[in-house]
Parts: structure tokens; sequence; C-alpha cells
């Protein structure tokens, strides 16, 4: 995985292909995915778990067994995660990422 810093803002183009296109589902238009700032952070354990909480209420449990969440979870296990979340875009990392039990590095979203 490429090294990102904590806190830094990146631009559009920074991001790795996966990030662009998570980018580009998260707005309407690309030239606004384009447009807009990307600050990497570093999510704990327990705000991951929050995040998760809020998107899934009580349905959480069940997102967290689910069989894709499953085998991605073995993928990052054995190869490491190659693709930081991006805004509300790559949930099924994020879920996976809470299987392992260590946060997870996430993008969030600053646009004008």
């Amino acid at each position: 995985m490429k090294t990102w810093k904590e806190g830094k803002l990146y631009r559009f183009q920074d991001l790795t292909p996966q990030g662009r296109a998570d980018a580009r589902l998260h707005f309407d238009k690309e030239s606004e995915a384009k447009k807009a700032r990307y600050r990497f952070m570093m999510l704990s354990q327990d705000d991951l778990v929050e995040m998760l909480e809020g998107s899934y209420g009580p349905d959480l449990n069940e997102a967290l067994n689910d069989p894709y969440v499953k085998r991605l979870e073995e993928n990052i296990r054995r190869l490491g995660l190659q693709n930081p979340t991006v805004g509300g875009e790559g949930m099924h990392r994020l879920l996976a990422q809470a299987r392992i039990g260590k946060g997870a590095p996430y993008f969030d979203i600053e646009s004008d």
C-alpha cells in the first residue's frame, strides 16, 4: 500500500485508482470529486465501530458476518489493505477492518 501521512490533505489525483473510483461514486459529478480534498486519517477501532454503528444500526452484526466481508477480511489479512476507504464508499473494506480489530485507514472528504 502507498504510504499516506496522517492528517495530510491529498488531491484527487494523489489517490489510488480505486480511491479515485470511490471518490467519483461519492459525488454526482466527477468535477466535484476532482475539486475536493481528501484528509487521510487512521480510525481507531472504537471510532470505526462507532462509524459503522451509525451507518448500519441494528444490522451491523449481520453486515459484519456477510460472507463477502469475511472473504475480504481474509484477503486483507493475507495481502494487506490496498485501498483506504474514501468517504462513504468502500464500506465493505471498513467492515472487514472492523473484523480484524485494528481500526482502519480512511480518507475524510473536504469539499467547498
